[in-house]
């Protein structure tokens, strides 16, 4: 018999004892859970009642304390009317005072208003004596004055008269002198000018063998670049033209120089330089620092102001000619078509992109007639290409091809 067989038993007993107490224990615990369950019962059927108690000493005191403040709003209530009666009847009193109280003001302001009026009718009476005095005294016065002023209007008069006699003798006097000085000069200025005649018959002469060696050069020089090209020949014509009228100018401008001034020492007077007109043919252009050659027409440097016409009735003669709206025409560049686009491309980048392209000023200068100094210059200011025409083609014919480009602005400025 082993070890296992030796404990068997005794575990089993353990077990059986075990659960023995186990059994005892739930069985008790069911008695105590039965009994506190009936106590528990026996708790809440006196918690009701008591309830019902509270809840009926509640609904007593309820409607005690709801009597009480009935009977408390009716007192406030009777006193409250109480309360407005006599406020209506102070309001009334105070009603009367005030109206006495008004009745009693209205004969103060009167009795004022009496006073302040006899006041201001004395002081208006007083001011009226004084005002008239016043009056008397600059009468007076003015009497005095206009007596001195007659006095020295007659005393200048006299003074005038002696002083116009006077003046007058010594016109007279500077009359006859220049009358006399005038007929020196006018017979010293006619031999002077019979001199300048002969001396401008002589320029005249040389300027015309001038100007036929100058054209014979011209039609030479036209000749040979028309071999060289359209273009070619319009510079030369041009170059050849200029050179052509500034021999003429500055022969004939010098010699009338001389014979004014001859005249003028004749005269007892100073010789003065002869300004004279330059030519329209030497002139350059320039866009945007841009120099694009020669033009051969620039036109529209001009502004006009809108005349604006009213008609008056009555006036059946005329009309009245009024300033209306000023504005500045566009300006019109005429050249030789060259290889270069410069005008075209910029006319089409700014109808494609005017903020892009931009606009320019425009330098237009005009030359005097040595073809180097710069006589007048024209600005165009803030310019663009509003129209551009390329040039004609004709088989037919041998003129050069012309492009036009007509330039928007904003003024035109000479400096």
């Amino acid at each position: 018999m082993g070890i296992a067989d030796g404990i068997q038993p005794k575990i089993e007993a353990a077990v059986a004892g075990a659960k023995a107490k186990v059994e005892s224990a739930v069985e008790q615990a069911t008695e105590k859970a039965d009994s506190a369950v009936a106590k528990a019962e026996e708790a809440a059927a006196d918690v009701e009642a008591k309830a019902e108690e509270v809840k009926e000493k509640v609904e007593a005191k309820a409607e005690e304390i709801k009597e009480k403040v009935e009977a408390k709003a009716e007192e406030v209530k009777e006193k409250a009317e109480e309360a407005v009666e006599e406020a209506k009847q102070k309001v009334e009193e105070a009603k009367e005072k005030a109206e006495e109280a008004i009745e009693e003001a209205k004969e103060e302001v009167k009795k004022a208003a009496e006073e302040v009026k006899e006041k201001v009718e004395a002081a208006a009476e007083e001011v009226k004596e004084k005002v008239e005095a016043a009056v008397e005294e600059a009468k007076e016065a003015v009497k005095e004055a206009a007596e001195d002023v007659k006095k020295a209007a007659e005393e200048a008069a006299e003074t005038v008269k002696e002083a116009a006699e006077k003046a007058l003798e010594a016109a007279q006097e500077a009359v006859e002198a220049a009358k006399k000085a005038a007929e020196e000069a006018i017979a010293a200025a006619k031999e002077a000018v019979e001199k300048a005649a002969e001396a401008v018959k002589e320029a005249v002469e040389q300027a015309a063998q001038a100007v036929a060696d100058a054209a014979k050069q011209v039609a030479e020089a036209a000749a040979q670049a028309l071999q060289q090209g359209a273009s070619a020949v319009a510079d030369a014509a041009q170059d050849a033209a200029a050179g052509l009228l500034g021999a003429a100018t500055s022969a004939v401008g010098g010699l009338l120089g001389g014979g004014a001034a001859a005249a003028s020492a004749a005269v007892g007077g100073s010789a003065s330089k002869v300004d004279h007109p330059v030519g329209k043919f030497r002139f350059s252009v320039t866009i945007a620092g841009h120099q694009l050659g020669r033009f051969q027409n620039v036109s529209g440097l001009s502004h006009e102001i809108e005349i604006i016409t009213h008609q008056e009735g009555g006036l059946n003669d005329r009309v009245h000619m009024l300033p209306g709206q000023g504005k500045f025409v566009n300006v019109v560049l005429k050249r030789g078509y060259l290889v270069d686009p410069f005008l075209e491309d910029w006319h089409l980048e700014f109808a494609r992109d005017p903020g892009g392209a931009g606009r320019k000023n425009v330098t237009i200068n005009l030359f005097a007639d040595d073809g180097k100094t710069v006589h007048a210059t024209w600005t165009v200011e803030k310019a663009w290409p509003a129209k551009w025409q390329g040039p004609e083609l004709d088989a037919s014919g041998a003129a050069i091809a012309v492009e036009t480009v007509e330039l928007a602005h904003h003024g035109v400025k000479r400096s």
